[in-house]
């Protein structure tokens, strides 16, 4: 091989497109904001997730994987485990969700701005602020459905199982 080096090309910044990004990232705080800490008023199934919470807590690990949900109680008992309070929890299970559902609108060959709007008028409301398991469950199933790793399924697997359990009567 001869000893060239790779010719690197100097881009200008685009200024709408950093102010476009600085607007998503606060958007998508706020919305972290709002879904974790349940800053619009107590969504009417919070108490029960916080009690599935308390549980996870002082339950025996082999106990949580025998349940219909344990994705959902493994990670709450990690969460208990390092006393994190169920507050934390949830806002760390808004900004996974609406990670993983930003990643995955990302990718998709849509116009995205819609999707996100859309999104941000109902299924926000229904899914990251008042069925946290469901929106996580999700989260995970369109990661597994449209996510480019191998392992994806990985994460559509147990999803799907979740999604069973919460469906079935």
């Amino acid at each position: 091989m001869t000893g060239t080096s790779p010719v690197l090309v100097e881009r200008k910044p685009d200024p709408l497109r950093a102010a476009a990004w600085a607007v998503g990232l606060a958007i998508a705080g706020l919305a972290i904001w709002v879904a974790g800490g349940q800053r619009v008023g107590l969504s009417a199934d919070i108490r029960n997730y916080e009690l599935l919470y308390q549980i996870a807590a002082v339950s025996d690990w082999p106990s949580l994987w025998r349940g219909d949900d344990p994705g959902f109680y493994s990670l709450a008992k990690l969460f208990a485990n390092a006393n994190a309070s169920f507050e934390t929890f949830t806002i760390w299970i808004a900004a996974l969700t609406l990670a993983l559902k930003a990643d995955v609108v990302r990718r998709l060959d849509t116009n995205s701005l819609v999707l996100i709007v859309l999104y941000g008028c109902y299924l926000f409301w229904l899914h990251e602020y008042t069925q946290i398991r469901l929106a996580l469950a999700m989260a995970f199933v369109l990661e597994g459905v449209y996510g480019r790793s191998p392992f994806r399924l990985i994460f559509f697997v147990p999803a799907a199982r979740a999604l069973y359990s919460l469906t079935k009567g």
